[in-house]
């Protein structure tokens, strides 16, 4: 949806985009949020776009590329555009 700006599901064009996501406790989700006080760099928080006519949401998470995997509790990069090893494709 973000950019295409339509519903993959019912085709409707109204849009909103929720450019920061909250928990119910006011707190930001994050993947890993790092925000810097000397400059405008910041990662890992969500922002939603949310179809007007039924409801289907995606979320995103902003900076991706600054999340260090290695610091995401449980997280693991899957690859897929390296070739499979295994006969079963």
């Amino acid at each position: 949806m973000r950019s295409k700006l339509r519903c993959p599901k019912c085709e409707c064009k109204q849009i909103m985009h929720v450019p920061v996501v909250r928990d119910n406790g006011f707190n930001r989700l994050m993947v890993e949020c790092r925000t810097s006080f000397f400059g405008d760099q910041e990662y890992g928080e969500y922002e939603a776009y949310i179809c007007r006519a039924c409801g289907y949401a995606e979320l995103y998470v902003k900076g991706v590329q600054g999340i260090r995997i290695e610091q995401v509790d449980g997280a693991t990069l899957i690859d897929g555009e390296k070739e499979h090893s295994t006969p079963y494709r």
